[in-house]
């Protein structure tokens, strides 16, 4: 779902003062079960980290939580 949701933002131009931007979007993506997730704020934290992941391996991309 995360990588269908990039594909439509970066394959859609968003018209700026007349001109057309490009957007790009990064998702971090964490699922269960997880063996060291106690509460939902664990696994938004593991979301978290994949998604500072995917922004520094070059933005416009999605990783999963490890």
């Amino acid at each position: 779902m995360a990588e269908r949701c990039r594909e439509q933002i970066a394959g859609n131009a968003i018209l700026v003062a007349e001109q057309g931007v490009q957007a790009t979007a990064s998702f971090g993506v964490a699922a269960l079960p997880r063996q060291d997730v106690q509460r939902m704020d664990d696994l938004v934290h593991f979301a978290d980290l994949a998604l500072y992941r995917a922004k520094k391996d070059g933005h416009n991309k999605v990783c999963l939580a490890s």
